[in-house]
């Protein structure tokens, strides 16, 4: 009925495109939030995670300096130590790149690239669709599986890439993609009959809000992983020990204390390699 109405009656069918338009772009907006939302989230994440790696550091020290240390407890944090193995990786190819970065700034060729923290924390919070961290697969394997899911682009462009742009490029494209909302000012849209123009952003607009469908419980996901991450790394406290004897063996030792902090150091360790699915 609103086609029809639209054919007979050209000045409601402008009205209606119009409005159509205006929901598109309102959308859009929200689905660009979406992304942008998500990528800050997976900074946070990450620099969380590079806490409870300093943390786990922390205790094996510790650890390995207690005189008379149950071996039980030595191999319990050289456990957590190995689960934080990948994630240490990526801390090292986070440096590296931004030294890259600026080794090829005294070069620029007038490229720009995304930000190697940025490119990190979207590497080690999303994952392969065998639900493999992208950055544990190592190296070039990482590099590629980063491209992969990114596009080629989004590593290495003219003006750089949003984090949000890039996470939004795993969840697939939409339609005409997200240069869609600019075709609404040129000519060529324009010259399209309001039926056209409708049929065309009702189909938009639904793909877009399968997208959203997809995102919004991801998006919760990760922030219960930074929930998750935040109370484990206030958990694993050392200031118990700053007035202790360094022995083990003696009698007003803390035992159960440093054995639950070792505990919770694996847990850490196996929350790191924890990712949400994108592909």
């Amino acid at each position: 009925m609103g086609i029809l109405s639209s054919i007979l009656n050209p000045i409601t069918g402008a009205d209606d495109r119009k409005r159509k338009e205006s929901e598109f772009k309102d959308l859009l907006q929200e689905y660009q939030q979406e992304g942008e939302d998500l990528s800050f989230d997976a900074l946070r994440l990450y620099h969380l995670r590079k806490e409870s790696v300093y943390q786990i550091m922390r205790v094996k020290q510790y650890v390995r300096e207690l005189k008379n240390c149950d071996e039980i407890l030595v191999m319990g944090i050289d456990r957590a130590h190995a689960y934080a193995k990948d994630f240490s990786q990526s801390m090292k190819w986070e440096v590296e790149g931004k030294d890259r970065i600026k080794l090829s700034s005294k070069h620029s060729s007038g490229k720009a690239s995304m930000d190697p923290t940025d490119a990190m924390a979207i590497a080690t919070t999303f994952g392969t669709a065998t639900g493999v961290a992208i950055a544990s697969l190592g190296g070039v394997a990482a590099t590629n599986a980063t491209l992969a899911l990114l596009g080629e682009g989004a590593l290495a462009v003219g003006s750089g890439v949003a984090g949000g742009s890039a996470l939004l490029a795993l969840a697939g494209p939409i339609g005409w993609g997200i240069a869609g909302v600019t075709m609404i000012g040129t000519s060529f849209f324009a010259k399209a009959s309001n039926e056209k123009a409708i049929r065309e952003l009702d189909s938009l607009i639904s793909e877009i809000n399968k997208k959203l469908e997809i995102l919004r419980p991801k998006h919760k996901k990760l922030k219960k992983m930074i929930s998750n991450t935040r109370k484990m790394n206030r958990e694993v406290n050392l200031d118990i020990f700053l007035n202790v004897p360094n022995d083990y063996q003696n009698e007003a030792y803390p035992h159960e204390a440093l054995a639950q902090v070792v505990n919770k150091c694996k847990t850490l360790g196996k929350m790191l390699n924890e990712v949400v699915l994108m592909a």
